[in-house]
């Protein structure tokens, strides 16, 4: 069904692939020093960073990129530690790397979407029996970003699934 490209095992989707693929052809990431022989840290290292990528990359298509693409946190089938590192640094304290990743996004508009991203990451974690349920937020700084940035009632979360679908996306008229 897959071609073979995807690792049962591993789980993660397009995660399980780069990695593969990163260790069996050192070329694609040669600051990691990742080869066969590699040892278990220099791969883990890999998969949080392949981890922290998929969340970043998917919060910003949630946050703004709503109707120009599509985006699934792969990495809810691996332990939600693995981007806790990444969290941290975008979503702690200083705002200075939000700012970077998503400029013209006030940390409201982040907040929402983030839930949103958190939801499915989940919901995904529990519905496709992985081995790692997402939703205990092992950093605690998910959770105090939204609790400063509460959900409002009038909240319109982004829908997903308006990519190229007239009938669901809100900006179009033609309707």
């Amino acid at each position: 069904m897959n071609a073979g490209l995807f690792n049962e095992a591993g789980s993660g989707m397009m995660i399980t692939v780069a990695l593969d693929n990163a260790t069996n052809h050192p070329i694609v990431a040669p600051d990691c020093g990742l080869n066969m022989g590699s040892n278990a840290s220099a791969h883990e290292r890999y998969l949080d960073l392949l981890c922290s990528f998929d969340f970043l990359y998917c919060l910003c298509v949630f946050v703004a990129g709503v109707g120009t693409g599509l985006a699934y946190p792969a990495c809810c089938f691996y332990s939600e530690n693995r981007i806790s590192n990444v969290a941290s640094q975008i979503l702690g304290g200083d705002p200075k790397a939000r700012r970077e990743l998503l400029p013209d996004d006030d940390d409201d508009k982040i907040a929402m979407c983030l839930r949103e991203l958190y939801r499915l990451a989940s919901n995904e974690s529990l519905q496709k029996d992985s081995k790692f349920y997402w939703g205990f937020d092992p950093s605690r700084v998910l959770r105090k970003f939204l609790q400063d940035h509460p959900e409002q009632s009038d909240e319109q979360p982004p829908d997903m699934f308006s990519y190229n679908n007239p009938d669901r996306d809100p900006n179009n008229t033609s309707h």
